[in-house]
């Protein structure tokens, strides 16, 4: 018995199982990932990740000190399988001149005019999502498994021009949450994959218009592939439950979005979730849905190093 043949047999069927669980893990899904969107405005007002569970705005006079929107909400999605989503945020336009004027609407910063940043963002990790391929000089590169289609951005009710060229690429998300109180140091973790829509500092990331697309209510529909399985939240003509009717018009009884009762200027800071499903406070980056997968591999490949072991103690034995 050749025992070179037999190694380069078992390696195969280390390669071959792993391809044959990975691609079973794809076809019964069992993911399970999120989905939203960040940005970050001329005036400092941000959400710089899916990891922040309000958007908020600085005091460029008090180091480390934030401060919420008076209307608020983000509607993250769970990531379930491949399928169409919709996400969204909602809040209120910082467009007040002063404070004197319109105190809800101010920020020392402001007013707020167009985006710096605008783009969708999940938690599914490049690392677990992609293949070696071969580019035309014959050199190895690492391709993404996971697609993600953009259906349409619409931004106050505005679907907006060029939204729908943008496309996926890989982005860091920062993990503190500056709502709850932040030191001013930033964690980073990806790459995850994420699709960009404007970048006030990067052409090649930019596809829309950063003015003519801002604005306070802010809806995405997208379709992801590659994951496996079968998921979604979005049918054609669905829309996110606003909490205004407008910048400082507070919607009506029958909206159960969120609390606007009370004093005319109460806040409203809520966390939904796009369509039925629930939102979280502080998305954690994690690749649940993974760890079996992960643990069918290693198991694989432990049994077939015992089984090479075996075959050279008993080559060995017969010399």
């Amino acid at each position: 018995m050749n025992l070179k043949k037999i190694l380069a047999g078992s390696v195969a069927a280390v390669v071959a199982a792993s391809s044959f669980a990975v691609v079973a893990n794809a076809e019964e899904g069992g993911v399970n990932y999120k989905a939203g969107l960040y940005f970050q405005t001329n005036a400092w007002t941000f959400r710089n990740s899916i990891a922040q569970s309000e958007g908020v705005w600085w005091d460029p006079d008090a180091a480390g000190v934030y401060y919420g929107y008076d209307v608020w909400q983000a509607g993250d999605v769970d990531i379930t399988g491949d399928g169409t989503y919709m996400v969204y945020f909602e809040k209120n336009v910082m467009n007040s001149p002063s404070f004197d004027e319109d105190p809800i609407n101010y920020c020392k910063d402001g007013p707020e005019m167009f985006w710096n940043l605008l783009g969708l963002q999940t938690n599914i990790p490049f690392d677990d999502y992609k293949t070696t391929a071969i580019n035309e000089d014959g050199e190895e590169y690492e391709e993404m498994l996971v697609d993600i289609t953009i259906e349409k951005l619409v931004v106050d009710g505005k679907e907006i021009a060029g939204a729908t060229d943008a496309t996926v690429g890989l982005g860091n998300i920062e993990i503190d949450d500056y709502a709850d109180g932040c030191n001013g140091i930033t964690e980073r973790v990806g790459n995850a994959y994420s699709v960009g829509f404007y970048n006030n500092w990067n052409p090649d990331g930019t596809f829309i218009d950063g003015t003519e697309s801002f604005g306070g209510r802010v809806m995405v529909v997208f379709t992801i592939t590659g994951l496996g399985g079968s998921g979604g939240n979005y049918t054609e003509g669905d829309e996110p439950n606003w909490l205004t009717l407008s910048n400082d018009e507070p919607a009506g009884d029958d909206d159960t979005s969120g609390d606007t009762s009370g004093d005319d200027d109460a806040s409203t800071t809520t966390t939904t979730e796009a369509s039925t499903t629930s939102n979280t406070t502080g998305v954690e980056y994690s690749a649940e849905g993974d760890n079996g997968i992960i643990y069918i591999i290693l198991g694989i490949a432990a049994a077939v190093v015992v089984i090479i072991i075996v075959i050279v103690v008993i080559v060995k034995k017969k010399k």
